[in-house]
């Protein structure tokens, strides 16, 4: 069931323009919690450093398994915890890692690339080779060895600059990668059979993951319109 109410959707509304606002700051997650009747909407926002410690597609087993392990504890639902009197149950879950899944994509555009520019080059040098036969035909012997060498030596420059340029796209690319921006987005949906007995909703996002220190939480019920900072030390909102 979604929530639907005015509340929700002002909710829904100041939920986006966090998102829109929030940088991508390492160690800093944005959230907001929406409150309305009997049912808890719960969306959060991580950059990737702070659950696996990068934020591009796994390079190996280990990043793999980190990856896994910390979307397997999101989706556990485990680490959402509720005053108990208010018999409150999770009743849906989804979870996203845009930019995780990338790499593969970006590799083969830049194979894609390589290949048109090898043929560039093939065509460019039939290109070279026919005027050359054509200039021997045309001037003296002398006259073709200087121009063979100022071909050699425009070859050897362009040869050059194609290798800087080649050199700055592998670094552009490198850095394309290096700062990436995988995150993770979580949206929860609970239910309360006694809403009215909800006196505080906890987040335990910090225990095993040292890199996520900060949440900052935006809580809208119908008593409430606050900015909560969680941490290790403060993982609690009390709702009285």
């Amino acid at each position: 069931m979604k929530l639907i109410s005015a509340v929700l959707l002002f909710g829904l509304v100041f939920s986006g323009a966090v998102f829109a606002q929030g940088a991508h700051v390492h160690s800093t997650s944005n959230a907001t919690l929406a409150i309305d009747q009997n049912q808890i909407e719960f969306n959060l926002q991580s950059p990737g450093a702070n659950l696996v410690g990068f934020e591009h597609s796994p390079r190996d087993d280990v990043q793999t398994a980190m990856l896994e392990q910390a979307k397997a504890t999101l989706q556990s639902g485990d680490w959402l915890g509720f005053a108990p009197r208010a018999d409150c149950a999770i009743i849906e879950l989804e979870l996203e890692t845009p930019g995780f899944e990338q790499r593969d994509e970006h590799d083969h555009h830049h194979e894609g690339h390589e290949h048109d520019n090898d043929h560039a080059n093939h065509a460019h040098g039939e290109h070279e080779h026919h005027d050359e036969d054509h200039d021997h035909g045309d001037h003296s012997h002398a006259d073709h060895h200087a121009h063979h060498d100022y071909e050699e030596h425009e070859h050897d420059d362009r040869h050059h600059h194609h290798e800087e340029d080649h050199a700055g796209h592998d670094h552009g690319d490198h850095n394309h990668e290096h700062h990436g921006h995988a995150e993770f987005h979580l949206r929860v949906q609970a239910e309360c059979d006694n809403i009215e007995q909800l006196s505080w909703i906890e987040f335990a996002l910090f225990e095993g993951w040292p890199d996520h220190r900060e949440m900052q939480l935006d809580v809208l019920t119908d008593r409430i319109q606050q900015r909560f900072e969680l941490s290790a030390d403060n993982q609690r909102v009390e709702l009285d």
